[in-house]
């Protein structure tokens, strides 16, 4: 109830500014019931009659190693490819995974694994790289989420600005 309201209070702020549409993503619990939770949250807030802002959820679960999980990373996405995905998918509860592909996070082929299970499972993709240091992926990304980096070693689409223009 308490982050239903919350998130009730940010998106009704959102709306005043004209926002109509809104990413939200789960990986702030990196347990089962937290990141249910976060995103029956968002299908809940999504499906009320009167909302204001439209959610799109993210099913993030790959964003850091829990601590139950130190040193043994594989066996943590095999629990998101065996486990979660399919709640979520049979939940309806994202409509994209993410995975924060990042030296000290996920390894580029822990990503590809778990990637290539959402896809499999119906899931649009959706990649974190390169935010921290500089990553050698090989493969080709949803550019939808970019941020600023110094070198980018991943083919740019003409279709992306960069650096991106000013608001």
């Amino acid at each position: 109830l308490k982050l239903r309201s919350a998130a009730e209070g940010f998106l009704k702020r959102m709306s005043t500014m004209g926002v109509t549409t809104v990413e939200g993503k789960s990986g702030y619990g990196l347990d089962r019931e937290t990141e249910l939770l976060q995103l029956k949250v968002m299908r809940s807030l999504n499906n009320t009659e009167h909302k204001r802002v439209d959610i799109v959820s993210t099913f993030l679960g790959a964003h850091a190693l829990p601590e139950e999980y130190a040193g043994r990373s594989d066996e943590y996405i095999d629990f998101l490819i065996r486990e979660m995905l399919p709640l979520v998918r049979d939940g309806e509860l994202a409509e994209c995974c993410d995975v924060f592909c990042e030296q000290g996070v996920f390894s580029i082929e822990q990503s590809r694994r778990l990637l290539q299970a959402a896809k499999e499972h119906g899931f649009l993709l959706k990649l974190h790289a390169d935010e921290i240091v500089s990553v050698e992926l090989n493969w080709q990304p949803n550019w939808e989420h970019c941020l600023p980096i110094t070198s980018c070693t991943l083919p740019m689409p003409a279709s992306v600005q960069w650096p991106m223009p000013e608001w």
